[in-house]
């Protein structure tokens, strides 16, 4: 078992948090549990429900997702951007309940299929031989989207950060792998190796670069202002000379369509310039795909939160 899978509950935690995280991990496990057995309909409404409540009393959730859609889309008016984070509030709710009962999107009755056209393009991004880098964001069911993939019988690696609780951890990578795809965390020390494996062995490494997280990166523009970026799709892509694709779903009522784009890579300049060009194009089709659908993306995230002036620093992939 990883390093960080096999982890024993955190030595600074109290004995206080030992018991409210233990209570917290028991009462997750117990919701999902119950949520299971029921019918998927009735889970599906009481996420709604939820959805429309977090909407109500999250003032600060609802207030930060305002400021970050008034700035990224100044054409919408104030009552559209309500409405949107009203619906991104019931998006996630849905995602959530969606999650709990996966095995119906994966081989049940709402199956979620992969068009003929992003078929062919995978299979010939593979035929290549030199892995494929499969670029995305936190956008529709982003977590459905990976298992899809990986159900169909494509060889997915993604790259996770760990929880705060080693055995939510444990708990999320159960879930994750259910059907097949591969889940490396952050923190392991055979992670660059099997980093190198996913390439030596022609398979797929899933990542999510749209938000600020603490990784390397650099900043690009992402709706029209300077984003701190991570840049490891694009410098493992360049590194590998493997195909980039970028990946996104959408829900479309009780359905999910998803979509795919392979993004050329640049041919000019060095290394780091081509990794700043090509994590541009990915930000670049990220934003095309969260317009399509602004309310089924992750407003309440502060993606503009660092600046080039706030760090002092130009880019650095």
């Amino acid at each position: 078992m990883s390093r960080v899978l096999g982890a024993a509950l955190p030595a600074r935690w109290s004995a206080w948090q030992r018991r409210k995280n233990t209570l917290i991990y028991l009462l997750l496990r117990l919701v999902a549990t119950l949520a299971r057995a029921l019918p998927f309909g009735w889970v599906r409404a009481v996420a709604v429900g939820l959805g429309h409540l977090a909407a109500t009393v999250d003032l600060s959730d609802r207030r930060r997702a305002l400021a970050n859609l008034a700035a990224a889309l100044p054409e919408l008016s104030a009552r559209q951007r309500r409405r949107v984070v009203r619906q991104m509030f019931v998006h996630l709710g849905i995602s959530a309940a969606e999650m709990v009962h996966v095995e119906r999107f994966m081989r049940g009755p709402a199956r979620v299929t992969l068009p003929d056209e992003m078929r062919r393009l995978l299979d010939a991004a593979l035929a290549e031989g030199r892995g494929v880098v499969a670029v995305g964001g936190h956008i529709g069911n982003w977590e459905l989207c990976a298992q899809v993939l990986a159900a169909h019988g494509y060889p997915m690696t993604a790259i996770a950060k760990p929880l705060y609780d080693p055995r939510l951890t444990r708990w999320v990578d159960q879930q994750r792998t259910a059907f097949g795809q591969r889940i490396l965390w952050r923190g392991d020390d055979n992670v660059p190796k099997e980093l190198l494996r996913v390439f030596r062995h022609n398979g797929i490494l899933g990542l999510l670069i749209d938000q600020d997280t603490r990784v390397h990166g650099a900043f690009v523009p992402f709706f029209g202002r300077p984003a701190h970026t991570p840049t490891a799709a694009a410098s493992l892509a360049l590194r590998h000379g493997a195909p980039v694709i970028a990946l996104a779903g959408h829900r479309h009522g009780a359905g999910h369509q998803l979509r795919a784009e392979r993004l050329p890579l640049p041919t000019i300049g060095d290394h780091d310039a081509q990794t700043l060009e090509l994590t541009a194009r990915i930000n670049a089709w990220l934003e095309q795909a969260i317009r399509a659908a602004p309310a089924q993306w992750v407003w309440l995230h502060d993606r503009w939160r660092r600046q080039p002036l706030d760090l002092d620093a130009t880019a650095t992939p």
